[in-house]
C-alpha cells in the first residue's frame, strides 16, 4: 500500500493488525494517541497537537511535533497534514470511543473522500469508509456482516453485488431504518458496493 498516512488517536480501542513498514507512507497521532501508537509498537512520524504549557512526550527518539489550526481538531489537523504529503490511503485508529469521536470520525471519512482519498476507521473488529459515486470494493480480509447507509443525505443507483441475504435498494436516504446487514459471499469473492449520486457508508468485520 503505497502513500498511506496511518493515524492514531486516544479514544476508542487500537488493536492494530495491519502491517506498515514505514517507506511509503506517513505516521502520525495526536497527542494521546502517539501512546497507543507507541504501546503497539510504532512510533509516529509526526504528533498533531496543542503542545499547551510546555507538553512533552516522554521518549528519546525524534518525534516531530505540529502544532494544529485552532480552527481544526487533532484528527482533522493530522488528515489534512496527510493529504498535502499526497497519501491516498489512510487508515485511522482510536477514534471509534463514543458517539462524538465516531462522528468526527465518519466525517474525516467524508472529508478524505471530497479530497481524493479513501480513509478506513478501524475500530475493534469493525472497519468503516465512506465514499460518493463510484464503487468500493472490499477488501480479501473482510468476514461477517456488511451494512451500508446512506450518508450526508439520498443516495440513488446503489447496488451490491458478490452477497448473501436480502437486496439492497436502488435508493436510500438517510433518515430510513437501517438495512438489514448482508454477507459476503466469501472472502475473495469481490464483493462490491457501488452508488451513482451521493455517498455512502460501510461497515465491515476486520
Amino acid at each position: 500500500m503505497e502513500n498511506y498516512c496511518v493515524i492514531f488517536g486516544s479514544n476508542g480501542d487500537v488493536a492494530p493488525r495491519e502491517r506498515f513498514d514505514g517507506k511509503d507512507g506517513l505516521i502520525l497521532a495526536t497527542v494521546g494517541g502517539f501512546y497507543n501508537a507507541v504501546g503497539h509498537g510504532v512510533l509516529p512520524d509526526a504528533v498533531v497537537g496543542d503542545f499547551k504549557d510546555g507538553e512533552t512526550l516522554d521518549t528519546d527518539e525524534f518525534v516531530v511535533k505540529i502544532e494544529r489550526d485552532k480552527a481544526d481538531s487533532a484528527l482533522f489537523a493530522a488528515v489534512k497534514v496527510g493529504l498535502r504529503r499526497g497519501c491516498k490511503t489512510f487508515v485511522i485508529y482510536g477514534m471509534s470511543g463514543g458517539l462524538a469521536p465516531t462522528a468526527e470520525s465518519f466525517s474525516a471519512l467524508a472529508y478524505l473522500d471530497a479530497h481524493g482519498a479513501r480513509g478506513f476507521l478501524i475500530g475493534g473488529e469493525t472497519i468503516a469508509t465512506v465514499f460518493s459515486d463510484g464503487s468500493f470494493t472490499l477488501p480479501k480480509t473482510a468476514v461477517g456482516a456488511v451494512s451500508i447507509f446512506a450518508y450526508g443525505g439520498a443516495a440513488e443507483g446503489v447496488t451490491a453485488k458478490g452477497f448473501d441475504g436480502a437486496p439492497v435498494p436502488n435508493a436510500l436516504t438517510a433518515e430510513q431504518p437501517p438495512l438489514p446487514p448482508i454477507i459476503a459471499a466469501g472472502s475473495k469473492c469481490g464483493a462490491t458496493v457501488a452508488v451513482k449520486r451521493g455517498a455512502l457508508l460501510v461497515v465491515f468485520g476486520r
